[in-house]
């Protein structure tokens, strides 16, 4: 079994439960000093968890089992995750951060000045870490790595992605402007084979294995914003010749809200160089953790006259599985249309 705790808990029932079965364990730290821990932890006794990351040791060292702990980074511990990794190392303890993205504790949606304080800290602590860290040297570099690319984004305009669901707006999809030709990602739509079509194929491979083998739908877009052509449809998400040919890319979302028969909401926007990828969630009510709904990626590709756009859907928490195992290929609503919703 694998056990993740904040590992303020030592009972005789634990004890019990270490000695009876094979139990790997991962603590939540989140902090290298007691002050911090106060604040990130509230109620925890940061000297108690320090006692007990011994006991859990001793007791998964008895076992031949794992203890990892991990480092939850937000904005108010972001300044002792350099010593927090020097203690794991110390100890030989394999460590990890998980990125917390809540909306008002993620550290990368601070404002830039915020995070270049940040970034600077990290250059001063890099000068005395260099000779210290070894088997946790990945887990820094990678930190430093994501926070100079945030800051980067931020310096471009890029602002950060949504943190709780938003209902989907036309605007959401509007085209950010005219692809620049002669960059290594610009695609010929009219090409057949060489290295553009290879890249778009790529593209498509990776969203097929996002969505678990799914079908994805291609189309493209021209510069004015309007599709021109489906490469493959996907009718479950509304996506045919018929029902979105000539339409702008600002109605995709309503041609997929009128084929599921449920509301459209934007969890996730991202951008890769010129690539914008976006994630929805389809269900009636906002969805929240731990709810369920159908969950479609688009990924928009520039292309030397227009952009591609792939669509793709992944079933794996829509409780509505019956429906989409038998899909029916005609809208429950026209695309579009100011019916309501079935």
């Amino acid at each position: 079994m694998h056990v993740t705790t904040n590992g303020t808990v030592w009972t005789d029932t634990v004890e019990k439960v270490l000695d009876r079965f094979d139990v790997d364990i991962s603590i939540s730290v989140d902090a290298a000093s007691a002050g911090t821990y106060a604040e990130v932890r509230r109620g925890g006794d940061f000297d108690a968890l320090m006692v007990n990351i011994d006991r859990f040791d001793e007791a998964t060292r008895s076992k031949g089992t794992s203890l990892h702990v991990s480092y939850c980074l937000l904005d108010q511990n972001a300044h002792e995750l350099a010593e927090f990794l020097i203690w794991a190392e110390r100890f030989a303890i394999p460590a990890s951060v998980n990125l917390v993205v809540d909306e008002g504790l993620a550290l990368h949606d601070r404002e830039l000045d915020r995070l270049e304080e940040v970034q600077r800290a990290w250059e001063e602590d890099e000068r005395g870490l260099a000779s210290r860290l070894d088997a946790n040297r990945p887990v820094w570099d990678t930190q430093r790595a994501q926070l100079d690319s945030v800051i980067a984004e931020r310096r471009r305009g890029i602002p950060p992605p949504p943190r709780r669901a938003i209902a989907v707006e036309r605007s959401m999809f509007s085209i950010p402007g005219p692809p620049q030709p002669g960059g290594d990602r610009i695609l010929d739509h009219r090409r057949v084979g060489g290295a553009a079509e290879h890249h778009l194929a790529d593209e498509i491979e990776r969203l097929r294995r996002w969505s678990c083998g799914g079908d994805v739908a291609v189309v493209f877009v021209e510069r004015t914003g309007l599709i021109s052509e489906v490469r493959s449809a996907n009718p479950r998400l509304g996506i045919h010749g018929d029902s979105v040919i000539g339409r702008h890319i600002e109605d995709l979302p309503s041609c997929i809200e009128a084929a599921d028969g449920r509301r459209a909401w934007i969890i996730d926007m991202d951008q890769i160089g010129d690539t914008t990828i976006r994630t929805l969630a389809l269900s009636q009510d906002a969805p929240v953790r731990g709810s369920t709904g159908l969950a479609v990626r688009t990924v928009q590709v520039p292309a030397d006259d227009g952009w591609f756009v792939l669509l793709a859907e992944d079933t794996i928490y829509d409780a509505r599985q019956g429906r989409i195992a038998h899909p029916s290929p005609t809208p429950a609503v026209p695309c579009g249309s100011d019916e309501p919703r079935r």
